[in-house]
């Protein structure tokens, strides 16, 4: 089981049988001091038809929480902007995004 830490401070446990992925995509992007690190951005969707979407960031040997948000349906236009909300903090975002959404829907977007 894997934990992800909310924006609102509370977590949400992640377990093979009940979640499954909707979209997951990581980038290398250079940090403000120049190193590089790796923001991921993903979906995924519980068995009663909750998805969370978060945001995490590799450095080394460190993954962090950057963020996530718990929504009531896969409704398509709350989980773009739940990506998008997420997707926005990275330099790499609109990439993140963009991967995202073609992985949900199997449509690439400009």
């Amino acid at each position: 089981m894997a934990e992800i830490q909310l924006t609102n401070g509370s977590t949400v446990e992640l377990d093979r049988h009940h979640w499954t992925g909707l979209a997951s995509q990581e980038c290398g992007s250079p940090s403000p001091t120049g190193r590089m690190v790796y923001p991921r951005l993903a979906a995924m969707k519980h068995t009663d038809g909750r998805v969370v979407v978060f945001a995490t960031v590799a450095d080394g040997n460190k993954t962090s929480a950057a963020g996530g948000e718990l929504l009531k349906s896969p409704e398509p236009k709350e989980l773009a902007a739940a990506l998008g909300r997420h997707a926005s903090q990275f330099a790499r975002g609109p990439y993140l995004l963009k991967q995202c959404l073609s992985q949900i829907d199997g449509k690439p977007r400009a």
